[in-house]
């Protein structure tokens, strides 16, 4: 992470991407971003199983549940925000799915 600097002021190498980091984008992070579309693998989930599915996903930094590393960092690739994992399986304390982890893990 590049302190006092910013998405315009730093260059990235090779095939990586400026991400702002930090309280207000005040810092700047590169990145690699995963391939796109993610790899297959998510778990299906439907109501029977969605708690022995619940450690598959993870909270993110943004307070939303995604299914994989991959689906975060792709988010945040495409929001030019960084994220990290907060912890495994689903966000605690605001129930915010990634749109289609909410689809498939709640069912609407």
């Amino acid at each position: 992470m590049s302190r006092n600097a910013n998405c315009q002021t730093i260059t990235c190498n090779g095939n990586k991407k400026c991400l702002k980091d930090g309280a207000n984008g005040s810092e700047a992070r590169c990145v690699t971003c995963p391939p796109m579309p993610c790899p297959a693998g998510r778990p299906h989930v439907n109501a029977v199983h969605k708690h022995s599915a619940a450690n598959k996903v993870l909270c993110a930094s943004n307070n939303i549940t995604y299914w994989n590393w991959c689906s975060m960092m792709s988010d945040a690739c495409s929001t030019g925000i960084y994220l990290h994992v907060v912890s495994g399986g689903p966000c605690p304390t605001n129930h915010v799915f990634h749109p289609i982890v909410r689809q498939e893990y709640l069912g609407f």
